[in-house]
């Protein structure tokens, strides 16, 4: 499982980030490529508490394990059908190339903090473990580079 706690795979994603342009056009959704790359930044930053979000409020199936690990692992995500929390839309683009390199320190502090992170529950899915949390951020990370061909 990818997993951006993985040197392997988190190096391979910051070089899909690295090739992508502010020209890129999306193939699905309404972001812009400088909206993603502040969007999933805004996601790490959710993560560690840096950008405060409703996930006291989670609740549904969503939480449930094993749903978690359906959505988190196996399922494929829709294209352009999700609906995304306030929190992780806090930050407005900016100068392209500087958000970009922005988001790389910041994944790479994130990874730095190891899988004995602590971190905070998610808008959606509640209490994850360090492991889903990378996974997830993972694999959000990967669904939007590909909405942008990169």
């Amino acid at each position: 499982m990818k997993n951006i706690f993985k040197d392997a795979h988190r190096h391979k994603l910051a070089e899909r980030v690295q090739r992508l342009t502010p020209e890129a056009e999306r193939r699905w959704g309404t972001m812009t490529a400088g909206q993603m790359i502040c969007h999933i930044g805004d996601q790490i930053r959710v993560a560690t508490g840096e950008i405060p979000s409703s996930s006291s409020s989670a609740s549904g199936p969503y939480t449930w394990p094993g749903v978690k690990q359906l959505v988190i692992y196996v399922m494929p995500w829709p294209k352009g059908k999700i609906q995304t929390a306030r929190s992780m839309l806090a930050t407005k683009p900016d100068e392209f190339e500087a958000d970009q390199e922005q988001f790389l320190q910041l994944m790479e502090r994130f990874a730095e903090q190891g899988p004995e992170a602590m971190l905070t529950p998610h808008p959606l899915f509640g209490k994850l473990s360090t492991k889903d949390w990378g996974g997830l951020i993972a694999r959000h990370i990967d669904y939007h580079l590909r909405q942008f061909g990169a």
